[in-house]
């Protein structure tokens, strides 16, 4: 019964002793990824907006250039209920 104790105390020990490990890695990644949190703002860059163009006539195929109003107000309605399910 002695001998069995003390084999229970010993791996009771190795458990402390690896659990206390672990917490300290742990601990160890979560302050090196607060850190590297930290500098991700500064490693960004900066979002610029670019200035508005003025809005071009949509052409493309349904639509070729030099089509009336009407053949394009045709040619978008067809585009339109293709794409609709």
């Amino acid at each position: 019964m002695r001998e069995y104790n003390t084999s229970l105390e010993r791996q009771l020990n190795a458990e402390r002793e690896a659990r206390r490990r672990a917490d300290t890695i742990i601990v160890q990644l979560t302050q090196a990824n607060a850190t590297l949190a930290a500098r991700v703002p500064g490693l960004e860059a900066p979002r610029e907006v670019p200035p508005e163009a003025p809005e071009a006539p949509e052409t493309g195929p349904e639509m070729p250039m030099g089509a009336t109003p009407s053949e394009a107000s045709e040619a978008t309605q067809e585009s339109e209920e293709r794409l609709s399910w």
